[in-house]
């Protein structure tokens, strides 16, 4: 199963302001003194709505500071933030991105979809090489997740087994210098 807990606690408050529009109008329609249906249900569609406006806030800073990282900021990132940073990264360049379960994810932390083309991410944000275990994951992700490619991103290297295993599956590999030089594209635009 794939999850976005963010995304899901804001179209719950986005789905609770709708329910409570829907009994108000429900309330007013059928009731003469509707006056007093409406001080029951407005402070809950106030608060509502000032959690929806907060949560929309606090996701629009944080992709802001993503947006905004350079390659030092990514390395002291845990791997959930590197994740996160991804995930905003490729929203940024049009793709619609899933996120994964953060465990049993089968291989992938992303889902990226564009065009009816879909393309399963393998984040690896490590101090040493990513080795062969990570291009075998994304590998299985390919078929698990019926994705026409896949990709291992990392703020590192490669061992030179990952790199083989990677070119003979045509598994895409983004290290530190491929990183660097999106992050640089991003700035000069």
């Amino acid at each position: 199963m794939m999850k976005n807990k963010r995304n899901n606690i804001s179209s719950s408050i986005g789905g609770l302001i709708v329910l409570i529009v829907i009994l108000i109008y429900f309330s007013i329609k059928n009731n003469v003194n509707y006056f007093n249906e409406i001080k029951v249900y407005l402070p809950m569609l106030i608060v509502l709505i000032i959690l929806y406006i907060l949560f929309t806030i606090s996701e629009i800073n944080k992709r802001k500071r993503y947006l905004n990282s350079g390659i030092y900021d990514i390395d002291n990132m845990s791997g959930i933030e590197f994740e996160e940073f991804l995930k905003y990264y490729f929203i940024e360049n049009g793709y619609k991105v899933t996120e994964t379960s953060k465990s049993h994810d089968f291989g992938a932390d992303l889902i990226l979809k564009r065009n009816n083309y879909t393309i399963v991410v393998q984040a690896k944000r490590y101090k040493g090489k990513v080795g062969i275990k990570a291009v075998q994951e994304v590998i299985g992700a390919i078929s698990y997740y019926g994705a026409n490619k896949g990709m291992v991103i990392t703020n590192s290297f490669y061992t030179r087994s990952a790199i083989e295993l990677a070119r003979a599956s045509n598994i895409v590999l983004w290290d530190r210098e491929n990183l660097i030089n999106e992050l640089l594209k991003k700035k000069n635009i």
